[in-house]
């Protein structure tokens, strides 16, 4: 008899258990939303964009959750509340909303940094205190190793440009151009001895490519890495697809910024 009590308690613990747990993250439901609202309302608090771009980034959020119809506008309306409600807490994330999110499934996650980082994006980039605030989330919300480069590779040049940052003296510069000069006239030398002139129309080509890779930037081919990562910043202040001011040239912004980060990054490796 005690036995049979017994295993009545423990499937009635474990009905109660599984109706709690599917309750809390229902995308249904109020709970659900509330921790993913609360801290889309600290990082607003962080930045300055504009009402209306938040309002079309929300709601393309919650259809990516495939919210339709009347709970479209339900979950719609839970999310715009929250975000009206001064929270009496320090803007930094809380930390039981974000361990509450982490356990929800990764699409969700994913889908939800991506939120936060389109928000934070204003016609200026994305200033210090929120991309240092987005690099932390993506850790606290365990997004892997591999989301996380992809992420800071699409928006680093929107981020802020740090202080401590390497950079070259202009005196270091011109000693290591006429280093990598010297080192490539001598190894062009070798390549035409070894086959009478056929190496040597590699070597041109390469010059070419990278020549039209500076372009791209509107640079000389003579330009410093310095000047290459200024030249790559205000090119993607121009015409980064995430930026308020491109909504209106979505596909024409993703093509460009394919050909200036394809252009960057062949540039990037040539100081190497």
């Amino acid at each position: 008899m005690e036995l049979v009590a017994f295993c009545v308690v423990i499937v009635i613990t474990c009905y109660f258990f599984r109706f709690f747990m599917e309750t809390g993250t229902k995308k249904n439901s109020k709970s659900f939303l509330l921790p993913l609202a609360r801290i889309t309302s600290d990082f607003i608090m962080l930045g300055d964009s504009a009402v209306n771009d938040r309002q079309v980034l929300i709601r393309e959020f919650l259809l990516k959750l495939e919210y339709t119809g009347s709970d479209l506008g339900k979950a719609y309306s839970t999310f715009m509340n929250e975000l009206g409600v001064p929270h009496a807490r320090k803007p930094e994330l809380q930390y039981e909303d974000v361990k509450f999110v982490r356990s929800y499934p990764y699409e969700i996650r994913y889908l939800f940094i991506r939120l936060l980082f389109k928000l934070a994006v204003s016609n200026d980039g994305i200033y210090r205190d929120e991309w240092d605030a987005l690099n932390n989330m993506m850790v606290s919300i365990r997004l892997s190793e591999e989301t996380i480069e992809q992420l800071i590779e699409e928006y680093k040049p929107l981020a802020p440009n740090r202080a401590k940052k390497k950079t070259y003296s202009k005196t270091a510069w011109k000693k290591r151009t006429k280093q990598q000069r010297d080192q490539q006239r001598a190894q062009q030398s070798e390549e035409h001895k070894k086959t009478a002139g056929g190496g040597g129309k590699a070597v041109v080509q390469q010059k070419v490519d990278l020549a039209a890779f500076f372009r791209v930037l509107g640079l000389p081919a003579s330009a410093s890495p310095a000047e290459v990562q200024v030249a790559y910043r205000r090119l993607a202040l121009q015409h980064h697809p995430d930026l308020p001011k491109n909504a209106d040239r979505q596909e024409e912004c993703v093509a460009l910024m394919a050909k200036i980060n394809t252009a960057y990054r062949a540039i990037a490796n040539s100081f190497n």
